[in-house]
């Protein structure tokens, strides 16, 4: 996934962008060199992406992808972006926000896969981000394949 935080206007643009790429494959871990994670189930992107990925995009009340141990002091984030696409056998995950709470892109991520295999439906996502419950987030995907790759500042 590649989480990319653009910033408020007349502040600071800051990417935090965060590439996971997720390989159907058997057993769960991370694929070699650590830049993604492996699933066991088929993928379905049509359904991760139109629906389900675009129910997180605005401001919400983040508090059910949000770590327990998370010290911001408010769940209130701004999703400006989130997609999910295909690049061969890899499912690419792409987050943009001014800034994530600890674990929401994990978080997120493990919920897109329950949705991706036809363990949820892009309802049941929704319903889980209103629920303001950590309860209802799904397997937090492993941090295996997350990683920054763009930071960006508005000019003056």
């Amino acid at each position: 996934m590649k989480a990319v935080a653009s910033g408020m206007t007349g502040g600071p643009k800051i990417a935090l962008p965060a590439d996971v790429s997720i390989t159907s494959d058997v057993g769960i871990g991370p694929i070699p060199g650590g830049f993604g994670i492996k699933v066991d189930m088929r993928i379905s992107i049509p359904g991760m992406d139109k629906a389900a990925a675009q129910a997180l995009v605005g401001h919400h009340d983040f508090t059910t992808f949000r770590d327990l141990g998370c010290q911001a002091k408010s769940p209130m984030k701004t999703l400006d972006l989130a997609s999910v696409r295909r690049e061969g056998e890899q499912v690419l995950l792409d987050f943009a926000s001014r800034s994530f709470l600890h674990r929401q892109v994990r978080s997120m991520t493990g919920s897109l896969v329950q949705v991706g295999a036809g363990r949820w439906s892009a309802a049941d996502l929704k319903a889980a981000l209103e629920a303001r419950d950590r309860r209802a987030c799904g397997p937090v995907a492993p941090a295996d394949g997350l990683y920054l790759t763009f930071v960006g500042y508005e000019e003056d």
